[in-house]
């Protein structure tokens, strides 16, 4: 059994006109809600092995606070550069190269991708993955390169605002 723990990167500021998209940094609420939803995580006791992340400055900002809250380190985040623009299919690429040892990977990304490689994956139609929202997904299978189109099944779906709500 694998699980994949998508993560849509927590509410951007667009505070600073002059910045690059690559460059923008959380908002106050991105900073707020991101580990609101690594706890929400910790007590499902979903703790990843490994946590991958798009390098853009939300992304990792998010992925680092998980990281954080999660395992009190970042020791088990790695940043992939090509993350920041890949495609669905692209970040399924990156999902089949993860070690077998791992059995709960946590990928960090970007929408309309984190949205698109969900609904390619499972049977479920995700219509969008709000920022911060966390989408699990259970795999029968002994190894990531067996992970493919239609093959997990949802097993949580969560966001921020329905977490203040609660």
């Amino acid at each position: 059994m694998k699980t994949l723990v998508l993560v849509r990167h927590a509410k951007s500021s667009w505070d600073h006109a002059g910045l690059r998209d690559f460059e923008r940094p959380l908002s106050e609420r991105g900073l707020h809600d991101a580990p609101i939803m690594a706890s929400y995580l910790k007590g499902l006791n979903i703790i990843p092995d490994a946590i991958i992340s798009s390098p853009a400055v939300r992304a990792y900002s998010t992925a680092e606070i998980m990281a954080q809250t999660l395992h009190g380190s970042t020791h088990a985040l790695l940043s992939i550069d090509d993350i920041y623009e890949a495609h669905s299919q692209e970040l399924l690429g990156f999902i089949k190269k993860t070690s077998d040892y791992q059995h709960v990977l946590m990928l960090v990304g970007h929408n309309p991708s984190i949205t698109n490689l969900a609904n390619t994956l499972t049977h479920q139609f995700i219509d969008n993955i709000p920022t911060c929202g966390v989408l699990t997904i259970d795999f029968d299978v002994d190894g990531w390169q067996q992970v493919d189109a239609r093959a997990g099944i949802i097993k949580g779906f969560e966001y921020p605002k329905n977490i203040r709500q609660q």
